[in-house]
Formats: structure tokens, C-alpha cells, sequence
């Protein structure tokens, strides 16, 4: 079989709880039940880049795996999600954001399903309210959905006062090539 960075640091996860930051990012499929029993055993971690970096890639959806980081890994600043599909995306990060006191950088931008739109997903609307109570050092909230900025925005401005604003991929990207 091909290589898997999560398999094989599972075959040594006692070797991993001093784990600062892990990278995943478009190298391989996230099993979420397998990456859930890695960050088990990495309760340090602070940094987590997902990044699949390709719309459609993740097949199956990550959520056990982003349930098991809220409850293991309190010292999470950054973590990014994207195009890493959640089933239901709204209910698991009102629930692992719980155990995300630290955060301060999130990137949910595409983890619904293609065919979706995050406006359908169920309990969006109190998503907003919940990340800016649970993580109140949030500095960056990042999501390519004009009306998700709608919604998330003046609740991050308002709640969290370290908050600076939502990143759009156009002004970011090149900005320094200018």
C-alpha cells in the first residue's frame, strides 16, 4: 500500500505525545476514526494543517477526528480545515470548540460537501455565537463564502477582542508581489 503519515505515526503514538504541530495537508485521505486515535495521543498539540489544498479531495468526512481534537487537545491555536469534508460540520465544532480555548487562527473553508451550501448545514446559525464564546482569542476566521462572512463577522468583531478580520483569499494571497 502507499505511505500514510497518520498510520505510521499511529504504530508509535507513544513516541507522539510531546507532538507540537502535525501537518497532514494534501498528502494523503484523512481516516477520521485513525487520525481521532492519533491526537488521543497528542494532547500538546498547538498547530494542525489539514489543508487538502484540492476541492473534492477528502472522501470521507473528518469529524471524529475534529471531535477527538476538542476533547484532547487543549492547547490547539491553529487548525486548518480546508476542503476536509464534515458530515455535520456546524454540530461538531460547536461541540470540540469547547476544548479550544487557545484558538486563534481557524480556516472551515470548504468542508461541506461540494454539493452543498454552508447556509443548509444544520445549526449554522448558532455556530457564530458558540466559536466566539468558546474561543475568545480567535484572531482569524477563514471561509470563502461571502454569506458565511455575513453571518460569522460581526459576532467575531463583537465578541472576540483580539479579532482582526475575516481573510479573503483575493487580498491575502498576492499581496506582497505587489
Amino acid at each position: 500500500g502507499s505511505f500514510s503519515l497518520i498510520s505510521s505515526l499511529l504504530e508509535m503514538k507513544h513516541c507522539c505525545t510531546n507532538l507540537l504541530s502535525l501537518s497532514v495537508n494534501y498528502w494523503e485521505q484523512i481516516d477520521g476514526k485513525q487520525f481521532a486515535q492519533l491526537v488521543a495521543a497528542c494532547p500538546l498539540l498547538q498547530i494542525v494543517h489539514l489543508n487538502a489544498d484540492d476541492c473534492g479531495f477528502q472522501i470521507s468526512p473528518i469529524d471524529e477526528g475534529i471531535l477527538a481534537l476538542g476533547q484532547h487537545c487543549h492547547q490547539l491555536e491553529h487548525l486548518d480545515m480546508y476542503d476536509r469534508i464534515m458530515k455535520e460540520p456546524a454540530k461538531t465544532l460547536i461541540q470540540a470548540t469547547e476544548g479550544w480555548p487557545l484558538l486563534n487562527y481557524l480556516c472551515m473553508a470548504n468542508c461541506v460537501r461540494v454539493d452543498s451550501s454552508w447556509l443548509e448545514v444544520e445549526e449554522i446559525g448558532v455556530l457564530p455565537e458558540v466559536l466566539a464564546r468558546n474561543c475568545p482569542k480567535l484572531q482569524e476566521f477563514v471561509v470563502y463564502d461571502d454569506d458565511m462572512r455575513a453571518l460569522f463577522e460581526p459576532v467575531l468583531d463583537r465578541e472576540c477582542c483580539l479579532y482582526g478580520n475575516l481573510l479573503d483569499y483575493d487580498e491575502t494571497e498576492y499581496e506582497d508581489e505587489e
